[in-house]
């Protein structure tokens, strides 16, 4: 069996973002693994029997804390979008569900939903994002040419298209309190009192 699994598929190289294709939760614990099939066949994508990706955002031990973060649907784009510099969970996949709406609501004030170039997704990345405005103070679309993904970006591409939008600054500067709920509270603070933050330098 491992050697059938084996010939259709390897281990996905993503060890920057998933640690060697893990998947870990909010608190860095170990819920699955991917696998990525070496040629074209299908599934792409190979997981843990069990294992709902629906419940999970992958990456999302490394974001927490942050107060904006960029949703693609890979693992590769989200690879990408962090090596550019910005805060990235990938949702496995073109669609958002309750749990995972849930959870980028509770962990995030501001979404940059950013899905695969095309009609179907970007009238998909609208309805999440629509979804998620009526949990999250403030959600972005960036919609890609059609036929193009976030990994097939230059990090000077996608540089420029991220910066102008998240414009936020990170939860780390609020450390003097270690209460989750008041990230909301100090983001409105933020935004009456004026402040215009960038959450990303200019580099």
């Amino acid at each position: 069996m491992a050697g059938h699994l084996l010939s259709h598929f390897k281990l996905a190289s993503i060890a920057q973002i998933c640690r060697d294709s893990d998947i870990h939760n909010a608190n860095g614990e170990l819920v699955a693994y991917a696998g990525r099939a070496i040629d074209e066949v299908e599934p792409k994508y190979k997981f843990p029997v069990g294992f709902r990706k629906s419940l999970e955002l992958c990456n999302l031990d490394r974001v927490t804390g942050e107060l904006s973060v960029v949703l693609v649907e890979g693992f590769f784009d989200c690879i990408r979008v962090t090596q550019t510099g910005f805060p990235c969970g990938a949702l496995m996949g073109c669609a958002t569900s309750r749990t995972q709406e849930e959870v980028i609501a509770r962990q995030f004030a501001h979404a940059v939903v950013m899905l695969d170039g095309g009609i179907a997704g970007q009238e998909t990345a609208y309805e999440i994002a629509e979804r998620l405005r009526r949990i999250i103070f403030q959600v972005d679309v960036v919609n890609l040419n059609v036929g193009t993904q976030p990994d097939h970006l230059r990090e000077e591409e996608l540089r420029d298209m991220l910066r102008g939008t998240v414009t936020i600054q990170k939860r780390s500067l609020f450390a003097w309190t270690e209460v989750p709920e008041m990230a909301p509270l100090l983001f409105i603070v933020c935004l009456l009192d004026g402040w215009h933050f960038r959450i990303f330098p200019d580099t």
